[in-house]
C-alpha cells in the first residue's frame, strides 16, 4: 500500500522452513513469518492456518490461546533502560475512536483499491488507528 516509499528490507532463510521478511519503514518495523503448518495445529497474530478466515477473527483468536508471551519465553526477560514501562500497552480495535476508525478505514480502503478485504483492510485500520499517517503497511 506505500508503493511509494522505498522499502529497504532483508529476507532471513531459518531452518524447517521458516523464513522471514523484515521492512524497515521511516516509523516501525513490518516482520513477517513464512512457515509450514505445524503437526498438531498452531495459533498465532493472523490466524490458525486452517484455510478458513472465518475463525481468525481477533476475538475467536484470543479464545483460543494467551496473547501474552510466557516469561520463561521471553528473549529479553528485562525491560529495556531506555524504554518508558515495560508493560506494552494492550490495543484492540474496539478501542479505536469512531471517527478516527471512519477516517482509517477509509483512508485503508482508498489506499489498498481490490485487495482492501478481510486481514489486509483490518491491519491497515489498526496501523493507522494506534500509529497514525505513515504507519500503514
Amino acid at each position: 500500500a506505500q508503493l511509494h516509499r522505498p522499502i529497504h528490507g532483508i529476507d532471513v532463510e531459518l531452518p524447517l522452513g521458516v523464513t522471514l521478511t523484515v521492512n524497515r519503514w521511516s516509523k516501525h518495523l513490518d516482520l513477517i513469518i513464512r512457515m509450514r503448518p505445524q503437526a498438531g495445529g498452531q495459533d498465532g497474530h493472523c490466524g490458525n492456518h486452517n484455510g478458513d478466515a472465518l475463525d481468525d477473527t481477533v476475538d475467536l483468536i484470543k479464545g483460543r490461546m494467551e496473547l501474552r508471551v510466557a516469561k520463561t519465553d521471553l528473549l529479553f526477560p528485562k525491560p529495556s533502560a531506555f524504554g518508558r514501562d515495560a508493560e506494552p500497552k494492550v490495543r484492540e480495535l474496539s478501542v479505536c475512536a469512531p471517527n478516527v476508525r471512519a477516517k482509517a478505514e477509509a483512508q485503508c480502503t482508498k489506499s489498498l483499491g481490490s485487495k482492501a478485504i478481510g486481514q489486509v483492510l483490518e491491519a491497515c485500520i489498526f496501523d493507522r488507528c494506534f500509529g497514525g499517517e505513515g504507519f500503514e503497511a
